[in-house]
């Protein structure tokens, strides 16, 4: 078999759950899913993130090695928000707040500690080729 010939989607797309209430939607007859759409792992978008991402952590390793690379937890914090920024294709039928979120505003539902549960969903998936494979 020639492996090159499996075709590996560009995205996925995730409908939102919240815990115990199960899967969310944008209406009350259930017709518009809210959903968030993710670049895959082979991705050009993901690959230049991660590029990103590598290119600034040998940045700071510099002449010092591993002693260079540190960073406190809210750089930890906001280097994850950042990347599920940089994987999200699009977002669906999704408000915030009272405001309908977009790619260019999806950063405020991924900075709120409330939403870690949707966070969470959505890094399982990166997480895992499995979802881009079926």
């Amino acid at each position: 078999m020639d492996l090159s010939q499996l075709a590996i989607p560009d995205t996925v797309t995730v409908h939102l759950e919240f815990p115990g209430m199960g899967k969310l939607y944008d209406d009350e007859k259930k017709t518009k899913p809210s959903t968030i759409e993710l670049f895959s792992p082979a991705s050009d978008q993901v690959i230049e993130y991660t590029h990103k991402i590598q290119r600034k952590v040998a940045l700071k390793m510099g002449k010092r090695g591993l002693k260079g690379v540190t960073s406190s937890p809210e750089e930890l914090e906001q280097m994850g928000i950042d990347r599920l920024c940089a994987f999200t294709a699009n977002v669906n039928n999704l408000t915030y707040a009272g405001e309908k979120i977009t790619t260019k505003t999806i950063d405020k539902v991924y900075s709120d500690p409330k939403m870690g549960w949707l966070c969470d969903q959505l890094n399982e998936k990166l997480g895992s080729w499995d979802d881009f494979l079926s």
